[in-house]
């Protein structure tokens, strides 16, 4: 794998997100922008031979934020035999120079690695967890239905393990909304401040987001009778 460093404009480089193995975290972002501004220095992002980025997408974030797009920067260039190289690579590169891919970015790692037909063994050294905890990741996917058939994709925690199948449109939601805390804790969380009176009935939105929570909910257990 070659590798040498190369200067380059932020807009010329490809963050199509191809190779993005983590998702972006808005107060990540900020606080690199900060220190970017107090002059911080960061390891230099990886390129690959067609400009696409491979490793360094919230420091990228920061950076055109406080920069813009003209602004050039050095930046590693490495030549990739294939897509498993990459991602291997920005896997890696993710547990050495930012914070540690959480639970479900490490599942979904492990899933797009094991399409492009990489062994477990190979997957468990790629991301750091034991072949057993992978093939159980397998055990308890969600199964995806689609106009094309069905496929199987990571369950993200927060979806009970007694919902086995879902549609294309549902599991989209899941992956961009889902907390990951059961609904359970969130309920909880409601009548823990009710009952503790700190929550603010004065405000608006609040109040909105409870009408439409009661309706919602009461609607749910009509359709299945059980109000």
């Amino acid at each position: 794998m070659s590798t040498n460093k190369v200067k380059i404009a932020l807009g010329d480089i490809n963050k199509n997100g191809l190779y993005q193995v983590r998702d972006i975290n808005a107060n990540q972002v900020a606080k690199y922008k900060d220190a970017i501004k107090l002059g911080a220095k960061f390891p230099s992002m990886t390129i690959d031979q067609n400009n696409s980025l491979i490793d360094g997408f919230t420091r990228y974030e920061a950076l055109v934020k406080v920069h813009g797009l003209k602004y050039k920067i050095t930046v590693i260039k490495r030549n990739f035999k294939d897509d498993i190289e990459r991602l291997e690579y920005a896997a890696s590169e993710n547990s050495k120079n930012g914070y540690s891919l959480d639970p479900f970015e490490e599942k979904r790692l492990a899933f797009r690695l094991g399409r492009l037909g990489v062994s477990e063994e190979e997957i468990s050294l790629a991301i750091g967890r034991p072949v057993k905890k992978i093939l159980r990741w397998h055990k308890e996917a969600l199964i995806i239905m689609g106009p094309k058939g069905k496929h199987s994709e990571p369950r993200k925690r927060g979806v009970h393990k007694d919902i086995k199948e879902v549609t294309e449109e549902q599991y989209d939601r899941i992956k961009k909304e889902v907390s990951g805390w059961a609904p359970n804790f969130h309920a909880d969380q409601i009548i823990l401040h009710i009952e503790n009176e700190t929550l603010n009935f004065k405000n608006e939105q609040i109040v909105l987001k409870l009408q439409k929570l009661v309706g919602v909910i009461t609607e749910a257990l009509k359709e299945r009778n059980i109000l």
